[in-house]
This record gives C-alpha cells, structure tokens and sequence, in this order.
C-alpha cells in the first residue's frame, strides 16, 4: 500500500496504475480549467481520504473517476472554491464508494458498465444534485442519496448483502431500467424513497437469494407511486399500495384468474389493470392474453357477462358493470 500525505493537483487526465493500492491523504484538488478525469487501472484499492474539491473557481465542473480498479472515496466532496453544480462521474468496468456526507451540488453520473455505492451514514452520499444512472450503469449502497434519481440502468440496494438504499427525491425509472433486489431469509432489500417512484416506462425487477416466508417489504414511498414493474422474476407478484412495494410468493391459481378467487371474470381483468399500465405490450398484454383466452372458466361458474363474450381493453366501464351485477346476482344466491 502507498499512502501520499501531501495534496494532490488534478491539473490534467491522470492515470494511476500499479498492484499496489493507493491512499490519498491530502486534499485532492481539480485545478484545470475544465473537466478532468482520474483513472485507476491499479490492481489494489484507491482511497482518497482527503478533501475533494471539484473545480478551484466560480466556474462548475466535473471530475471523472474511470478506470478498472475499484476506489473509494472517505473524505469530503465540496464543489471547490465559489462554484455551487459541480459534478462527478463514475465511468468504466468498476466500483466508485462514497462514504461521506458530501456536499457538492451538480449531477452525479453512473455510466455504462460502472457502480456506485452510496454507504454513508449520514448525509447525503451524492450531495445535493440529482443521479442519472445510464443504461448498463448501477446504483447500489446501504446509505442515502440527496436528490432525484433517473434511473436507466439498475437500482440495487444493498452493498454485498442486503440493504437498504434511500432517496431524498424522486425514482423514475426510464425504458429497459431494472430493479435488482435480494432476499435473505425473512429480509430483502429495500428502497426508500421520500417523494414519488414512476414505474411506467417498460421496466424489470430482477429478485435474488434465497427468502423465507411469503412477502417481502421492497420499496416506500411518501409521494405517489405510478406504474407497474412489466417483467418480474417468475413466482413472484408486486402490490403497489398505501406507500410500501410489496414482494410476495405467486399464487398457483388457474391461468387467467389473477385474483385467486376461482373464476375468470371481469374481476380478474380489473387486477391486470391495477398491476400492468400497459397491456397491449409486454407482460401486460401476456396476462390480458392468458384472461381472454380462460374468460369464463370454469365452466358453469358465470363471466357476469351474457353469452360469454370476450371484452376488448376498451370495455373497461362495461365490465366494471358486469362485475358489480355478479357479485349482486352472487350475493343472492
């Protein structure tokens, strides 16, 4: 391990390399006009344990930590002189660790191929500015990011294990996005979002490990939640409501009855509409598929509807009248 006790100038595109691993502990300054990248290509662990400035003026600007070696980041991330949106980036085959209450205000940007683990323990790991996680890009830690995430990417709780990786802003997730969530024994991991999660874009959620029990809390939210997650791992079923994402165990009912009540009815249709935003797409349109084609069954248990014909998506008000002449026609058997 080579520690350098000094402060160190980013006054162009640096490269470190080496199997030995590196700690910074002085300051570590962007002093170019312009944005400047550090790559760590070493094959042992970076720490910069000092002060990391940004930019050493007015003017906003962003530091990228590349490379294929893994480096941490323990000291402080300001934005550096009088600048107030200075930005960071985490670009190549590796992981970027931010373990302080960091205080820079720009966007912080996972690109392809790249993480980030947000494990401070107080604060906010990623100052105050937004996350973009780009396609390929992961956003994973058991401590708090400040601002809105845009998630294109993956968003992956936890750091080695399960965890829990909170919010101060918005989730939305854009087209292709993922959740990854792990479950271990009674727990899972969990996002907490203080404001609103968007699923409406085409989006995953990917479940790991191995769980005990039958539902699992995934997700919180104190604004709204739109959307729905169209794929998800198979055996298992979401619930948006009342604030909390829930993860349970499928339910082996019969195909096409996804209320588990015995009959393929207008009711199951109403609960494809509640989980899937879009159903003439995707998993939505699988599920609209597998009703359609069990409408009715089993035979001589009643559709609610007359000469069991099959409704489109657009009759929607219609079979929500149906249903509600089945369960009166129900009530009085």
């Amino acid at each position: 391990m080579v520690t350098v006790g000094g402060a160190t100038n980013l006054t162009t595109n640096s490269t470190i390399d080496g199997a030995s691993g590196f700690t910074f502990n002085g300051t570590f300054t962007n002093t170019a006009a312009g944005n400047r990248t550090l790559t760590n290509n070493s094959s042992g662990p970076v720490t910069l344990a000092g002060t990391v400035s940004l930019s050493n003026s007015a003017t906003a600007r962003v530091v990228t930590i590349g490379g294929t070696g893994n480096t941490s980041i323990t000291g402080l991330i300001q934005n550096g002189s009088t600048s107030t949106t200075s930005g960071l980036t985490k670009s190549g085959a590796s992981t970027l660790t931010l373990t302080n209450a960091n205080t820079y205000g720009g966007v912080t940007t996972i690109s392809t191929g790249s993480t980030l683990l947000a494990n401070n323990s107080t604060g906010s790991a990623t100052g105050t500015g937004g996350v973009t996680v780009s396609a390929g890009g992961t956003l994973g830690g058991t401590g708090k990011v400040g601002g809105a995430v845009t998630n294109n990417g993956i968003i992956a709780p936890g750091a080695g294990g399960v965890g829990t990786l909170s919010t101060g802003g918005n989730v939305t997730d854009g087209a292709n996005s993922s959740w990854s969530i792990d479950l271990s024994g009674a727990t899972a991991d969990l996002l907490a979002v203080t404001g609103n999660i968007d699923l409406s874009a085409v989006d995953s959620l990917n479940v790991t490990g191995a769980g005990t029990g039958s539902s699992w809390l995934i997700g919180t939210y104190t604004g709204t939640e739109t959307g729905a997650f169209d794929t998800i791992t198979t055996g298992y079923s979401v619930a948006y409501t009342g604030g909390n994402i829930t993860l349970s165990v499928a339910s082996a009912c019969a195909p096409g009855d996804f209320n588990c009540d015995g009959h393929v009815d207008a009711g199951d249709y109403a609960s494809i509409r509640k989980q899937y935003s879009d159903i003439t797409t995707g998993a939505g349109l699988t599920a609209y598929t597998a009703w359609r084609q069990n409408f009715g069954s089993p035979p001589g248990a009643g559709s609610g509807l007359g000469g069991g014909a099959v409704p489109e998506p657009s009759s929607f008000a219609l079979l929500m009248l149906s249903l509600v002449a089945l369960t009166c026609r129900r009530r009085g058997r």
